[in-house]
Order: structure tokens, then C-alpha cells, then sequence
């Protein structure tokens, strides 16, 4: 895998008397610059007060004669030669206005190129789509009481006017079959805040970090005292081992968990690391142009027992490697910063695994167990050794505004696996993944089924996945604990293989019960939906052959999906069928070589309303909507503060 990508940022802050910025204005603005912005107006949940940013582009994938070989790109390339680079500029206009202190806008630019280089290949064009893309509006400062009237009047406020920032993350992925190229660029939207009628002068140098300068930040709980890993002798020249550093400076910061807390700030630089552990009412801010190493050394890299519900490892029988950032019994612990980067450099474990080289389970990159009031946000997760982010045995869980990247050929790379978890919120984030983008787990088999803890009350919003293997969502398979109060809301696949899948087999026992999609849009898909009995990986010989999973209420609404090659395929088991499955108001657009029958449905029960094409005859026409909770979840009752930290290091 070869990628290019050229990042360019630039940022300064202006000085301002605080104007609201009109409609009218906006509208303006829209036309000076030629660009089309959408504002919200679905009612799609979001209490952010957000603008969600609607692109459209044209997409084709081109199935050439004789193989697989699939190319996703924009317009009409024509053919090429062996390599050609091709520079793909895109800059998005966002207007809003942020209220800072009452006389301050911060206004930023960020511009992203990419550098793609292609092989020989004939890219033809589509009839325009429109795909939504996460937007990454910087709003956490607002208090989010999760009452929308009273959110829409601190939005109006003169006192809290929001920022109506957006950050569009948009990839495009070029691959082979013949293991020639394999190149995915990332296009990251930049953000232009736009200013007028009032003068503005600049208050300082573009880029720099200043002593002096502060951060705001939404969390949950702000801290009273602040560190930079440098206090602690860290060095980010990208080759320095900073493993003691981290560890001291959180051990450190653990002495102020009954004093209001501690924050540890990275700053600019490339930090290696080997893995380390969090500590309670711990905040780790990450810098913009931070990024955390993982270490390549496997001897940095301890091993752990393995999880009670897996029973082992979940690639070998022996333990597996700890977590990059680990934490366990552990309460009031956040993640974030300024969309700063935490990469696993992970090809090395993926080449090992390959080869059979590895006696213990791949590492995850975060992972937090036995813990509950967490909060990860505003950061870019690369190249995981194993699943990117897992939350497993936790409750009160918020997973906001993470871009997650790996090659779409890399090994089990899931994107975010709650496991076990209760009360979980993930939001406005975006995937690509050589697994699924998000798997819900509970426990494997014979061990799940005796450590017995469900994952509840999920709530998953805005979602955009690239997975061209596997599932947008997946259920299971590991949901031997249980998977029930699943909702998912306003997401998008492209280019993935399933939209929201059930994996679940005999021996894995428990349920998976009450599930609810809404406003899913596909495009360029094997399935738009999958169910499977039979997804049949055990743990050992020792799982009970007799526990029958049950599989009942699945509901999905508002689907629309193009480019499908099979619009179904939904396979129960014999003598325990999964009922209660619901489709309404369905649009499935099939593709050119789709298959005669777009359906295959076996041991299966439901209804079907509104849907296209007609479906099996053993989920029947039935005039209804399908059900969709209007009651929030507890975990959407959490408030967000507004934090300061003030920077006391260049």
C-alpha cells in the first residue's frame, strides 16, 4: 500500500466586535464563492447546532472484463499511463460565527491535497449522487442538556452564538487484485470561517504556538490542573523512546484525582511510544500537529490475560498484547485535543500475522475496560495492529468526531467495537477499515455466555464508512453476552460490502433483540442487507453445539441505496428463525449485473412496506412504518463543558 497525502494547514486568529452572522450574509457568501451549503433541516437529531454539509460528486466503479479489479474516482480520467500523478484540490467554504469572550472570532483555513498515483485504467462517470459527509462543527463548547428548544436558544443567544465550523473528510480508494498498487488518498476538507462588516486584524503569527495561548475544548469534565509530557523529558523528534516519559507523567497526574483532576498536553512533534496506561479523572489533549508513534518493537509491547467472555486470545489460545493506550477500573477519563493523531503503525503486526509469525492476539490501539464516564473525541486514529477502538465491560461511553484510517486489504482493523458496554454514544465519525466499520461484540461462545454482560442502550449518529469487505455495522458475531437497544441513525455507506449486519451461528447462545436503523444510504454495495446463522468461528471444541442465538425485532426505515448487487440475503437457522424483522420505505437501485433474484430469505419472519425491489414472499406487504424510540437515551442527557488550557510551553 502506497499512500500519498499532502497536507497543508495554516490557521490565525482575528479580533473582531462580535456581528451575528445573518442569513442573508451567509447566502452572500455562498454565491462570492460558488459553493453550495445545506443547512440541517432533516431533523436528524443532531443538538449541536451544526451545519451538515451535503458534496456532490460522481462516483463509478468500473468493473473491467476478466477480474474484480475495481476503480472509485471522480469524472472521467481517461486512460493512463503506468503512474500518473493527479493532484485533487478541494476546498469547501463553511460560514459560521464563533462568539469567543464575547469579542473574539477565531477563524481558520485548512487546505488538504492529495497526490494519487494510478495504474492503466478507464474511470467512467455516474449520474450524480449526493452523499453526506461528517461534519466536524466545533460546537462541544455548548453546554448539550439534551433539550433541543433549550440548545436552539443558547444557539441563538447572543451570549453563546455557536460556530457553524464543518469538517468534510472525504477518501477516495484505488485498488487492484493483482497486489500491484493499493493506494488510498484522504482528502480532509478544510475549514474558512468567514468574517464581514467589521474590521479584523490579525493578533498572531499563523501556525505558532505561542506561550500564552489557550485551548477551548468541549468534555465532560474540565480539569484543575494541567502538565506537557516535556515536563517529564519527552522528546518528539519521532525517534526518541518516550514510554517512561508517558507513564510517569500520568503516573504523576494520578496524585490529583481527588484535587479536580489533571490534563497532560502533547504539543507539536512526533512522540514514540511504547503502550502506557490512563488513569481516573485524567484528561490526554492532543495538539493538531501531535502524533503519537507506536512503538515498532514487539518487546515494547507486554502481554495481558486474555478477556473473561473471549476466554483467550482471539487469534491464538494464549493471552495477547496489551492495548497502545490501556486503561482498566477507571472512572472521568477523555481522549481529545485539536483533531491531533495517534497512529499504530501497524503493518508490521499485519505482516506478521500473514506470515504466522505470532503467538499471542495483535494489540488493540485504545482500549478501556471495567470503566465508566468516558469521553474519546476530535482525534485521527491510524493504522491499528488489531481493532482500532474498544470499550469493553464500560458504561457511559461518548465516541464523538474520530476519523479512523487503514487499508482496506489490512487484517481485522475494526473501526469501534463497544463490547459489553452499556449507555454508549458514537457520533459524527468517519471509517475506513479493512474490517467492519463498527462491531457491536458481547463475549465468544461458552465464555461469553457465562460472564453474561450484554451491550445495551448504543446509539450510533452520522456515521460514513468505506469497508469494501465488510459491514457498515455488525452484530456480532462475539455477542454471546447479548446485543439489545441498538440505534442507528443517519449513516452512510460507500463502497462497503454490507450495510447493517447480524453475524451469529450456533454456540454463541444469548440474543440480539431490538434493533433500530433509520436514514441509511448506500451506495455501491455486495448487500444492502445481511443476516447470517452461520457465521460458524468458535473459540475452541469445548462451546455447547445446542445454544440457539435468538434473533427478533430488527428494524430498518428510510433506506436508499445504489449500485447493489444483491439487495438481500437473509439466512436464519433451521428451528430458531429470526423474527420480527420490519423494513419500511425502501429504495434499493440495482446494479447492471445484479443478480435475477435480488432476494434470498430462508427461516426468517417479518413484514415489509413500501420496499423496492419486491421481497421475498415470506416477508409480506404490510402498510406500516417501522418502529424507531423517540426517547432518549441516558447517555444523551450528558453534558458537555467548556474547557480552557492555557499553554504554558512552546
Amino acid at each position: 500500500m502506497v499512500p500519498a497525502l499532502l497536507v497543508l494547514v495554516c490557521r490565525q486568529q482575528y479580533t473582531r466586535a462580535p456581528i451575528p452572522l445573518t442569513r442573508e450574509r451567509e447566502r452572500e457568501i455562498q454565491k462570492e464563492e460558488e459553493k453550495t451549503l445545506e443547512p440541517d433541516e432533516e431533523g436528524d437529531g443532531n443538538d449541536h447546532g451544526e451545519s451538515v454539509l451535503t458534496l456532490t460528486w460522481t462516483m463509478k466503479v468500473n468493473e473491467l472484463k476478466g477480474n474484480n479489479n475495481q476503480i472509485n474516482g471522480l469524472g472521467f480520467l481517461g486512460p493512463l499511463g503506468y503512474v500518473t500523478p493527479i493532484l485533487l484540490p478541494v476546498a469547501t467554504l463553511v460560514s459560521g460565527d464563533l462568539l469567543f469572550q464575547e469579542s473574539a472570532i477565531s477563524c481558520s483555513v485548512s487546505y488538504v491535497s492529495s497526490i494519487i498515483l494510478l495504474t492503466k485504467r478507464v474511470v467512467q462517470i455516474r449520474p450524480q449522487i449526493n452523499l453526506p459527509f461528517p461534519n466536524g462543527a466545533d460546537v462541544d463548547n455548548d453546554e448539550y442538556d439534551g433539550d433541543e428548544g433549550e440548545n436552539e436558544k443558547k444557539r441563538q443567544s447572543p451570549e453563546s452564538v455557536a460556530s457553524a465550523t464543518a469538517t468534510a473528510t472525504l477518501p477516495f480508494l484505488f485498488y487492484c487484485n493483482n497486489g500491484a498498487l493499493e493506494i488510498y488518498a484522504v482528502v480532509v476538507v478544510g475549514i474558512l470561517l468567514v468574517s464581514t462588516g467589521t474590521e479584523c486584524r490579525a493578533v498572531g503569527k499563523v501556525g505558532a504556538v505561542t506561550t500564552g495561548s489557550v485551548f477551548e475544548y468541549g468534555a465532560v469534565s474540565c480539569r484543575a490542573h494541567s502538565f506537557s509530557v516535556t515536563d517529564f523529558g519527552a522528546v518528539g523528534d519521532g525517534k526518541t523512546l518516550n514510554t517512561r516519559a508517558f507513564q510517569q507523567a500520568v503516573d504523576h497526574l494520578s496524585r490529583y484525582s481527588q484535587q479536580g483532576g489533571a490534563l497532560l498536553y502533547v504539543p507539536p512533534g512526533r512522540w514514540l511510544t511504547g503502550t502506557f496506561n490512563l488513569t481516573s479523572h485524567f484528561t490526554l489533549f492532543l495538539h493538531k500537529d501531535a502524533v503519537l508513534l507506536a512503538s515498532q518493537d514487539i518487546n515494547d509491547w507486554p502481554l495481558a490475560k486474555p478477556l473473561p467472555s473471549y476466554g483467550h486470545g482471539r487469534e491464538a489460545p494464549g493471552g495477547r498484547y496489551m492495548s497502545f493506550i490501556f486503561g482498566t477500573n477507571l472512572t472521568d477519563v477523555i481522549i481529545t485535543g485539536m483533531n491531533g493523531t495517534i497512529d499504530g503503525q501497524g503493518e508490521i503486526w499485519w505482516t506478521k500475522f500473514h506470515e504466522g509469525k505470532l503467538r499471542y492476539t495483535r494489540p488493540h490501539l485504545i482500549e478501556i475496560m471495567h470503566s465508566n464516564n468516558i469521553q474519546i473525541s476530535h482525534l485521527t486514529l491510524l493504522n491499528s495492529p488489531f481493532w482500532t477502538l474498544h470499550p469493553v465491560y464500560s458504561s457511559d461511553v461518548i465516541i464523538q468526531r474520530i476519523t479512523i484510517l487503514a487499508p482496506v486489504k489490512s487484517p481485522n482493523t475494526d473501526g469501534i467495537d463497544p463490547d459489553s458496554c452499556t449507555n454508549t454514544r458514537i457520533e459524527d465519525c468517519f471509517i475506513v477499515s479493512g474490517d467492519d466499520c463498527v462491531a457491536v461484540k458481547s463475549g465468544w461462545d461458552e465464555y461469553g455466555i457465562a460472564y453474561g454482560m450484554p451491550t445495551r442502550h448504543l446509539a450510533i449518529r452520522r456515521l460514513t464508512c468505506i469497508s469494501p469487505t465488510s459491514a457498515m455495522i455488525a452484530l456480532g458475531s462475539e455477542m454471546s453476552g447479548g446485543i439489545e437497544d441498538v440505534r442507528a441513525e443517519d449513516i452512510t455507506a460507500i463502497n462497503t460490502e454490507s450495510g447493517v449486519r447480524i453475524k451469529t451461528a450456533m454456540g454463541r447462545g444469548a440474543y440480539v433483540r431490538d434493533v433500530y436503523v433509520k436514514g441509511m444510504k448506500m451506495h455501491t454495495m455486495k448487500w444492502a442487507f445481511w443476516m447470517d446463522g452461520n457465521y460458524g468461528s468458535h473459540p475452541d471444541k469445548h462451546y455447547n453445539p445446542n445454544a440457539r442465538p435468538m434473533v427478533s425485532g430488527i428494524n430498518y426505515r428510510d433506506v436508499v441505496a445504489e449500485n447493489v448487487t444483491m439487495a438481500a440475503q437473509f439466512n436464519g437457522i433451521p428451528g430458531d428463525p429470526f423474527t420480527g424483522i420490519c423494513i419500511s420505505n425502501a429504495t434499493i437501485a440495482m446494479s447492471p449485473k445484479s443478480k435475477e433474484a435480488p432476494w434470498t430469505c430462508s427461516h426468517v419472519q417479518g413484514i415489509t412496506s413500501g420496499v423496492t425491489p419486491r421481497p421475498c414472499s415470506i416477508l409480506p406487504e404490510k402498510t406500516v412504518a417501522c418502529q424507531f424510540p423517540t426517547a432518549k437515551l441516558p447517555i444523551d442527557m450528558v453534558k458537555f463543558k467548556k474547557c480552557v488550557y492555557k499553554v504554558r510551553h512552546t
